[in-house]
This record gives structure tokens, C-alpha cells and sequence, in this order.
């Protein structure tokens, strides 16, 4: 073949490629367009879901994002009324993504399941579930939320599902009220997917590609030990941990106590949920894939560490449940080491989700309402 017509056939195929990658992302763009409603132009991304004001990171009012959407107060569920309707009992759900819902079916996340639960256990009484989660919130910011945000739902039952990990990832010195808060507070006035404003670029096609495809766990879990490792280099070695850290879980139990205390002096009742995951104590083999990646974002702590850290939190609600005479729904013994149950270390599958809300649906007082 001479040198020309190498080239020829060498810009065809490229020209082809570049053809079909352009008619996909276009495909992508126009079938969100038709129905999903998402402008041609736009780059929406989780960002869209959220905000900060001077009190915090909350949901957007009217926020959406793929399966996700909120509703006029920033909540993942229907519409709601600022008070509810009389005789209803009105229960609040409070917690990170674990709760607003990662992995589920829309619709299936456990907050949406209990809602249904409840409303087909009790035909003749009126209830209402608000998912209140926003993603990355840690029991300290949920005090600040709590009275600026969502107490003023005013509701009977208040459960508390922390996301007890997110203490590994903090010391005295360094204790974010919201991990991943750089201090830079985003417009509340921002409009939603408005082209005009987002000007980062994101291919929606290879968005769609990264939904459904997953390197195998062997290659996973070497891409997560790479990305350890170089994590790791950059830490000061007087906050590697190969043991739990005793001061993380005092600042664990401070801040589920002062939560507790303040929801209880606004006149709710607050029930805690023990924190589930899908590995096992000890782990098996093949939960490796799961706590490597949740090593990702500690990478200061050993990955025997994980695991035992999230018995002793449990134990601390176990504790702060009984010291404040309230309400506690062992999640952890019913599900741990249910790998169906979770897409990965903490958050729920439809089946997982079903299971928890099923539990709590069982446990629940709603007695004195």
C-alpha cells in the first residue's frame, strides 16, 4: 500500500470514529432532552442537586440529576407542605447518601420503600416520610441543619442513620462540619442546568458508559491501591492508623449526642439506626474489592481498621440510645455481610433498601401519636 493511500484509509477510519463518537453523544444529548427535559448544551453533574448557604450544604430547591430529583424545599421525594396535615404523623429521615439514595431505583430508596411500608401497615392512619439526606453530611453538620432547615417541618419521629465512616476521615485539628466543604459557598439563585452558566464540558455518553461498565475486581482493586499509595506518600505518618482511632469515635459519640439532645429539645423523637454494611468481621475475600475502595477516601487508615471501627461506632449508639432513653433499631445485625444488599460497602441495592426500611417499618413506635 503506497504512503498516500495510507494515509487516506488512516483519515477515513479516524473521520469514522470521530463521526460515531459525535452521532453518540449527540444521541445521548437528545434522548435526555426529549425525556428528561435537560437542555442540548448543558453539563449537569451531582452539583446541580446541592447548594450552600451560610448555614450549610442543603438540597436545591428543584434540583435534578439523572434519576435524582428535589423537590421546592431541597428534599428527595414528592412535594410537601410546610406543616402537615392534621393527625398525620410525619417522620423525617436524616443521613448522607446512604439515605438520600446512591444505587436504588427511583423510587426504591429506603425513605420511599418505609413511606409505602407504613402507609399499607397502618391503612387508617396517616404518615408521612420526608428524605431529608444530603449527600456528605456528617453528624455535625446535622445539627446546624436540623434547626435551620429541617425542624421547622416539625415532626413527630426523627431517624438518625449517621454515616459513621466519615470519622475516620477527621481529627481535632482538621474537623470539617461537611467533608468536602472547601468553603466556597454556591449560589442558591443559580439556575438549574442553565448552559449559559456551566461551561465545563461533560460527555454524556461516556457519563452513560461509566453507569454501566466496571473494571473486574482484581483490576479495581489494584487501580484503588495505586491511588492509596500515592495518597499515603503525602500524609505525615503520625496520622496513619493501623488501630481505631479512639479520638475519632469521642468525636463521633460528641456529635450524635448534641444531635440526639437537639432534636429532643425541639419536641421530636429521635430513633437511631445502626449503621450496615456489606462486609463481614472479619472480611472475606471477596468483600477486599469494597473496603479498598472505601480506602480511597481514608487512605491514612489500614484497611483492618475499617471494619472493627464501624462495630465500635454502633456501639457508641448503642450507648448514646440508652443514656438518652430513646429508640434504637439495630440495622447492623440484620444486615451485615448481605452482599445483595449493597452495590458496595455502605450503600443499598432495591433489595437492601427493601430489607432496612422493612426492619425499621417492624420496629418502629408510633405509639403516643
Amino acid at each position: 500500500m503506497k504512503f498516500t493511500d495510507l494515509c487516506k484509509t488512516t483519515g477515513l477510519v479516524l473521520l469514522a470514529g470521530l463521526t460515531s463518537l459525535v452521532a453518540a453523544e449527540f444521541t445521548a444529548r437528545f434522548d435526555d432532552w426529549l425525556f428528561e427535559d435537560v437542555p442540548l448544551l448543558a453539563s449537569p453533574g451531582r452539583e446541580d442537586l446541592f447548594t450552600q448557604d451560610t448555614h450549610g450544604r442543603r438540597g436545591r430547591p428543584h434540583g435534578r440529576y439523572k434519576k435524582w430529583n428535589l423537590n421546592s424545599y431541597g428534599f428527595r421525594g414528592p412535594e410537601i407542605n410546610l406543616q402537615a396535615q392534621p393527625g398525620c404523623i410525619r417522620i423525617v429521615v436524616i443521613g448522607a447518601s446512604e439515605t438520600f439514595g446512591l444505587y436504588e431505583s427511583p423510587d426504591k430508596e429506603y425513605p420511599a420503600q418505609l413511606g409505602a411500608m407504613l402507609a399499607a401497615q397502618y391503612p387508617h392512619t396517616c404518615t408521612e416520610v420526608i428524605n431529608t439526606a444530603v449527600v456528605g453530611m456528617t453528624l455535625g453538620s446535622m445539627r446546624d441543619y436540623w434547626k435551620y432547615q429541617v425542624a421547622q417541618f416539625r415532626p413527630n419521629l426523627v431517624l438518625i442513620y449517621p454515616s459513621s465512616n466519615f470519622y475516620l476521615a477527621m481529627d481535632r485539628l482538621n474537623k470539617p462540619e461537611i467533608l468536602g466543604n472547601t468553603g466556597n459557598q454556591s449560589s442558591p439563585d443559580r439556575p438549574i442546568l442553565n448552559p449559559d452558566i456551566q461551561l465545563e464540558y461533560r460527555s454524556r455518553f461516556i457519563g452513560r458508559l461509566r453507569d454501566v461498565f466496571s473494571f473486574p475486581p482484581y483490576i479495581q482493586i489494584y487501580r484503588d491501591q495505586i491511588t492509596v499509595q500515592r495518597a499515603i506518600a503525602a500524609e505525615p505518618k503520625e496520622r496513619l492508623f493501623s488501630e481505631i482511632p479512639e479520638e475519632s469515635l469521642e468525636m463521633f459519640k460528641e456529635d450524635l449526642t448534641q444531635l440526639v439532645i437537639t432534636v429532643k429539645e425541639s419536641g421530636a423523637r429521635p430513633v437511631l439506626i445502626t449503621h450496615a454494611i456489606r462486609a463481614t468481621d472479619p472480611p472475606r475475600s471477596k468483600d477486599l474489592p469494597d473496603l479498598w475502595s472505601a480506602r480511597v477516601f481514608i487512605p491514612h487508615v489500614n484497611l483492618n481498621v475499617i471494619v472493627p471501627f464501624e462495630h465500635a461506632a454502633n456501639a457508641i449508639m448503642t450507648q448514646v440510645a440508652k443514656d438518652n432513653n430513646i429508640q434504637i433499631i439495630d440495622s447492623a445485625t440484620s444486615l451485615n455481610g448481605c452482599r445483595e444488599c449493597f452495590g458496595d460497602l455502605v450503600h443499598f441495592s432495591d433489595l437492601g433498601a427493601r430489607r432496612f426500611s422493612s426492619l425499621i417499618a417492624k420496629e418502629i413506635d408510633l405509639e403516643g401519636f
